[in-house]
């Protein structure tokens, strides 16, 4: 296995272990909600328990491989070409962005 691949494998697979527990928040959320009480507030435990130990963390993850893969893949050379790389790298500053300034607050308010 190349490097590269090696790369894209730790990448794709921190986009998916770490990104897919928040579509659960989705469900998990809204469940709290109507709950309420002991069991809306266990509900919203795990949720900020998954939130730091697991996606806040790949998240930084990706940020990381991301850099390293676009240096070894030799997509830094012509950057500005590549509008593909420009459209996801601000895609992830802004859900990370959200993620850290205005999802982990508000999840800590509501426990």
């Amino acid at each position: 296995m190349s490097y590269v691949t090696f790369l894209l494998v730790l990448h794709i697979g921190g986009a998916i272990v770490g990104f897919g527990p928040i579509f659960g928040f989705s469900v998990m959320g809204p469940l709290a909600g109507s709950l309420g009480g002991p069991q809306a507030l266990g509900i919203l435990k795990a949720m900020v328990k998954i939130q730091r130990g697991i996606v806040l963390p790949l998240a930084v993850v990706q940020g990381i491989t991301g850099a390293l893969l676009i240096a070894a893949a030799g997509w830094d050379a012509n950057f500005g070409s590549h509008e593909w790389l420009w459209v996801s790298i601000l895609l992830y500053l802004v859900a990370l962005g959200l993620g850290l300034f205005v999802l982990r607050p508000s999840l800590a308010k509501m426990v």
